[in-house]
């Protein structure tokens, strides 16, 4: 789940008839949420009142960023046809949180009998950990449009995004199993998150209307 807002002022830095170019500034706040989980269950249908066990594992991770923006607009037009570019640079802090969850249910012909707090992925280190560190989301932003009429016009964009310093849910997994807690109970213990990056692109089309 991603969620952006942003507000910015905008000083023109040059312009002529047929283009423009602006130096823009604000602030931002973005959401950046992820989460994986995985159960598995197993059954031994050769022994008696078929004893078996369900794992789950869950893995949740939120990113909140707030910082400042800089960057540019560029603007240019050509009788009916318009093309504009807005790049910019997000500069601030991610607030990262990772939550880590495991269980593991023991069970005697379909019932569950008992559950510990560890599963195949999951280990004592579990639990919830944040960090705060610095980051930047670079940002660009081409939309082309055609003025239907004199006020109205169609715009086509692209928009590209890269997250420098994130947790994502799959980063988190460790593949290394630990068979000592396979389906124990276990003492939770701290662990590091594991960072990595990030980057969202996509085609917007829209209606503009200029007074």
């Amino acid at each position: 789940d991603f969620v952006m807002v942003d507000a910015y002022t905008r000083m023109t830095f040059c312009k002529n008839k047929q283009s423009r170019l602006e130096l823009i500034g604000g602030f931002t706040h973005a959401s950046l949420d992820d989460m994986v989980s995985v159960t598995s269950s197993t059954t031994d249908l050769n022994a008696v009142n078929t004893p078996g066990f369900i794992f789950s594992s869950s893995y949740e991770t939120e990113n909140r960023f707030n910082g400042g923006q800089i960057g540019f607009d560029a603007l240019i037009t050509r009788g009916r046809w318009s093309a504009r570019a807005l790049t910019k640079v997000h500069l601030g802090n991610m607030e990262q949180t990772v939550n880590i969850a495991g269980s593991t249910s023991d069970l005697l012909a379909g019932n569950i009998v008992g559950t510990q707090n560890s599963s195949i992925l999951v280990g004592a280190e579990q639990g919830e950990e944040s960090q705060d560190v610095f980051t930047f989301i670079p940002e660009m932003d081409f939309t082309l449009g055609y003025r239907f009429r004199d006020h109205v016009s169609f715009t086509v964009g692209y928009t590209f995004m890269y997250f420098d310093n994130v947790a994502m849910a799959g980063d988190q997994i460790d593949r290394n199993l630990d068979v000592a807690t396979l389906g124990a109970n276990v003492v939770p213990v701290g662990y590091d998150i594991v960072e990595g990056s990030h980057w969202i692109q996509g085609i917007s089309l829209g209606a503009s209307i200029d007074y």
